[in-house]
């Protein structure tokens, strides 16, 4: 038989009674575990301080494939939307009230999330540097009308 037999072993789940209180910690523990697997040599610094939530259908290429894109220049990825975390989200297109759920806790926590389409990735990857987001947006709060 190979690798973990049970559920628990695969999970790397808690064993005690205050590993199993601490809830937190497993959830760090795993996310952790899962950012470290399968990330790609870095090959540039273009997405330094980017950590991209993918959110739908992302066109020409997977969010698997640009997810190693920008993972190998530099960016991070966020696996759930997190306004303290995620600087952009990439989407081809993102409903009114997902645009304006995402927004406006951005604005009350006093940050700036870009809402860009894919191209976004690819573009900047070609250009060897960081392009402005601004014709890659797909959702301003001036288009949902708060």
């Amino acid at each position: 038989m190979h690798g973990p037999s049970s559920s628990a072993e695969r999970l790397d789940l808690p064993k005690t009674k205050k590993e199993r209180q601490d809830g937190k910690g497993f959830w760090k523990k795993q996310i952790k575990k899962i950012e470290t697997q399968n990330k790609p040599e870095k090959v540039s610094k273009i997405f330094n301080n980017v950590c991209v939530y993918f959110e739908g259908y992302t066109d020409k290429l997977s969010s698997l494939q640009l997810k190693k894109l920008l993972q190998a220049n530099g960016g991070n990825v966020c696996h759930h939307f997190s306004v303290r975390r995620t600087t952009h989200i990439v989407c081809t297109n993102l409903c009114t009230g997902k645009a304006k759920r995402f927004l406006t806790d951005a604005v009350r926590a006093g940050k700036v999330i870009h809402v860009v389409h894919p191209d976004w990735v690819l573009k900047s990857t070609e250009a060897s540097k960081r392009l402005s987001e601004f014709p890659f947006r797909v959702a301003t709060l001036s288009l949902i009308h708060i």
